[in-house]
């Protein structure tokens, strides 16, 4: 459904600027666009951002998300955000952009194999309360079944048999 558009302006901290206009996206709230054509440099004071970046920024975004999703959540570290943060203000978007691909290059094996490591433990998982369940009913007929030596013993229940 198309809606008409209007244009917002966001007024808070300005360390959380990001963070907000991030989250408003994020919730598919917002549109956002290159209204440098719009608003006079007067109005306001915007750099022009390159339409191949803006594709490019996007694919960071979602693998980034991609990688937190897989991720286990842990408590945010305010510590280490503020310095994350401090560093990055003196970088230019294409140094942030290469550090975040840096970053993705590397967590992206790593969330890849635990990701993997996680599946096949789940397996394991539902294959061992599979055999528990097999397990709770032979064992009661084992103790009945006297003791052979030089005999194996196979117990072979159907699943119409009554268990008292």
């Amino acid at each position: 459904m198309l809606q008409k558009m209007k244009r917002i302006q966001v007024i808070g901290p300005k360390k959380e600027f990001n963070h907000v206009v991030d989250l408003l996206y994020h919730e598919a709230t917002i549109h956002l666009e290159d209204v440098s054509q719009c608003v006079s440099p007067k109005e306001i004071h915007l750099s022009k951002v390159e339409k191949g970046k803006t594709v490019e920024i996007a694919e960071i975004v979602s693998k980034i998300s991609v990688i937190l999703a897989t991720l286990p959540k842990i408590p945010d570290d305010a510590a280490a955000q503020a310095r994350i943060d401090h560093d990055l203000q003196g970088k230019n978007r294409d140094e942030i952009i290469q550090q975040a691909k840096d970053v993705i290059h590397e967590l992206e094996y790593v969330t890849k194999d635990l990701a993997t490591k996680k599946s096949d433990l789940k397996l394991s998982i539902t294959t061992l309360e599979r055999y528990a369940k097999i397990l709770n009913i032979i064992q009661p007929m084992e103790r009945e079944i006297p003791v052979l030596e030089n005999y194996e013993v196979t117990i072979l229940d159907s699943p119409n048999t009554e268990r008292v």
